[in-house]
């Protein structure tokens, strides 16, 4: 264990109360920013000294989104199996890598039900709360994004199978710009479709709060429940702030505030094309999605060409672009 903070650090030296609200604080990702690698992660915190380590290490473990190739069950079992079994099973919060040909995804079976899970239960993480999915640059789609949308339905089907993850209650979904079409109003009516003839699972809009829920009614046979009840909060967007910070992007694009929205995306996320390199067509194409993306009250067209003109001077605006937040930095490969 190495000894960074010095025996006199003022963190060390603070009443326990008081040192564990600063604790809180540091432990906690503030929503709409992406999971800090490892190294500087909360378990990376609590790991400086032997006193943060005895006090904390549990609680940061806890907290830690930690991040995951995934290929198949085999593969999956194999990596984890170097784990402790204790550990496992203190794991909450896991990012997970897609492979680089979503076709691995069991595409075949994709209208059979149920579809096979990704076996997160069969290794020990059972008791998984929030699960994260970043897409891959190789994932990048020029169409009209149904194969994007589908296989966001595949891969939130087969976190419905696993049975045993009775404390998931997230999943937030992030395509970083390489999937435009996927959204919470359009994947709402694709899972609708998808999960008609499921019988107990189905999928409610909850806009309001920037989600979608996950429903899945408890299954009962000779008086032995076989199926617990589940209700997952899944978030989706460009970026961690657009999936989780959804009504505050909403009164930006109902206040017209769309230049913000789309330079900012720029900061946030890291395959969207950049502004120097699209044509004004191309700007006002990405403006008009916004709307679909985000609805708003109100059925007239937006004028397109003085919010391009925005993003333009805003582009070019160093006062502006010195103050975005940088968030590429926290982005995990």
């Amino acid at each position: 264990m190495s000894q960074t903070l010095p025996p006199t650090s003022p963190l060390l030296t603070l009443p326990g109360e008081i040192r564990n609200h600063i604790v809180e604080y540091v432990l906690n990702r503030e929503l709409g920013t992406a999971p800090p690698p490892v190294r500087r992660s909360p378990l990376a915190f609590a790991s400086t000294c032997r006193q943060l380590y005895d006090e904390y290490y549990a609680l940061a473990r806890s907290a830690t989104i930690f991040t995951i190739s995934w290929v198949s069950q085999e593969h999956l079992r194999m990596k984890a199996s170097i784990l402790p079994p204790a550990f496992a099973s203190s794991i909450k919060k896991l990012q997970l890598q897609l492979p680089s040909r979503l076709t691995d995804l069991d595409a075949s079976a994709l209208r059979r039900w149920p579809l096979k899970s990704f076996g997160f239960a069969w290794v020990g993480l059972t008791e998984l709360e929030e699960v994260y999915i970043r897409y891959r640059p190789e994932h990048h789609e020029k169409g009209v994004g149904w194969r994007g949308r589908q296989v966001a339905v595949r891969l939130l089907r087969k976190l419905l199978g696993e049975g045993k993850l009775h404390r998931l209650r997230k999943v937030c979904i992030v395509h970083d710009g390489t999937q435009p079409y996927l959204s919470l109003t359009l994947l709402h009516g694709m899972m609708k479709t998808q999960l008609r003839h499921s019988g107990r699972c189905k999928v409610q809009s909850d806009l309001e709060h920037g989600q979608l829920l996950l429903v899945r009614d408890e299954v009962v046979r000779d008086g032995v429940v076989r199926l617990s009840a589940r209700h997952i909060a899944i978030n989706v967007g460009y970026s961690f702030r657009e999936a989780e910070e959804y009504v505050a992007v909403c009164e930006q694009v109902l206040e017209q505030k769309l230049a913000k929205v789309i330079v900012t995306r720029r900061a946030d996320c890291k395959y969207v094309t950049p502004l120097h390199a699209m044509s004004d067509d191309a700007l006002r194409h990405e403006v008009d999605t916004l709307n679909t993306l985000f609805p708003v009250s109100g059925d007239e067209e937006p004028l397109l060409h003085p919010h391009v003109q925005a993003i333009r001077n805003l582009q070019n605006c160093d006062s502006y672009t010195k103050t975005l937040p940088d968030r590429t930095s926290t982005c995990v490969a």
